[in-house]
């Protein structure tokens, strides 16, 4: 009989973090219930919470066409997480890297062998349209590596954005690499009692005593106004370096405390344009009885009323960024 995998695909700003803080907290501990959550390692050695080296050389080898210098080639990432997790002799193995949800389909292609050698499960949890963008874009935005420096405007128009909220078509591509049945979709909506480890146990079929663990109730911080992150983005673009810790208590200081770029009517207009979408995602999802994915009515009081003022956001980055910028 097979071992179980289970690769948690994602996606990003659905709770991945707290997932990996939790199964990476309590490795030792999951190996008594005969779960195994592989070991991963950047290319200096370093232990990482989630398996991004397995992400990090399939994207580097289908960007530059060669294996990533530091982690060698995709193909060799996946055979080295698939000999930890033979030797293991555990029943079930759990990947997560919420990067492996990207754009394009080289990311389940990359992991098809394991197939051979696994019985897979894949786990994935989606964010309504509109609300996954703004999050996502904040995220990029606050990001040290990243250092996204667009506005939202132009974010949201970027063919990799566009591309990144065909769910439907993401999902496709597992389906068509591990099976339909192979895949457990549910949305994600952060008004949930549970949170995303009880939402992760429960999708993916795994114990109910591990709810008992350490590390199961995350903290969820409060969402930064939208006014704060553009003032982040334009220290971005003008290449300054933020100290986001500040950043909380600027976000004390500001009028307006909403956390939506957009507008009730912008809002609409996407949910529209990804209305066929919204539908083929049920075939993902496991209860039926459903005539949407997403719910449409939900509690979205924070958004704006009025559209992004551009002038009146530089004004405010002018008044506030020397108390943010770094020395």
């Amino acid at each position: 009989m097979k071992q179980r995998l289970i690769i948690h695909i994602g996606m990003h700003k659905t709770g991945s973090s707290s997932i990996q803080r939790f199964l990476s907290r309590n490795r030792l501990l999951l190996r008594a219930f005969g779960l195994l959550y592989p070991a991963s390692h950047d290319e200096l050695g370093r232990r990482q919470p989630k398996h991004s080296a397995l992400f990090t050389a399939i994207s580097n080898e289908a960007d530059h066409g060669a294996p990533h210098r530091g982690l060698g080639s995709a193909e060799g990432q996946v055979m080295a997480l698939a000999d930890q997790i033979s030797a293991s002799r555990c029943q079930t193995a759990i990947i997560s890297a919420e990067g492996l949800s990207g754009e394009r389909p080289v990311f389940s292609r990359a992991l098809a062998p394991l197939a051979d050698r696994f019985d897979v499960t894949i786990v994935a949890f989606l964010r309504r349209h509109d609300f996954w963008a703004e999050s996502f874009y904040k995220q990029m935005v606050l990001s040290r590596e990243v250092r996204e420096s667009r506005s939202f405007a132009d974010f949201l128009d970027l063919p990799a954005t566009k591309a990144h909220m065909r769910f439907a078509t993401i999902m496709s591509w597992w389906a068509d690499t591990f099976g339909q049945s192979a895949l457990r979709v549910a949305p994600f909506e952060k008004s949930d009692i549970v949170g995303p480890v009880h939402r992760f146990i429960a999708l993916a079929g795994l114990p109910g005593a591990l709810r008992k663990l350490p590390h199961v109730d995350t903290h969820q911080n409060p969402g930064l106004p939208a006014a704060a992150i553009d003032i982040v983005r334009h220290a971005n673009a003008e290449g300054h370096d933020v100290d986001v810790t500040q950043l909380p208590q600027l976000a004390k200081q500001m009028e307006d405390n909403s956390s939506a770029f957009l507008t009730e009517n912008q809002r609409r207009q996407i949910l529209l344009e990804h209305e066929d979408d919204d539908h083929a995602l049920l075939k993902y999802h496991q209860p039926m009885g459903r005539n949407r994915f997403f719910a449409q009515h939900v509690n979205i009081n924070a958004s704006r009323a009025i559209a992004w003022n551009v002038a009146e956001a530089e004004a405010r980055s002018a008044l506030f960024l020397p108390n943010l910028t770094k020395n």
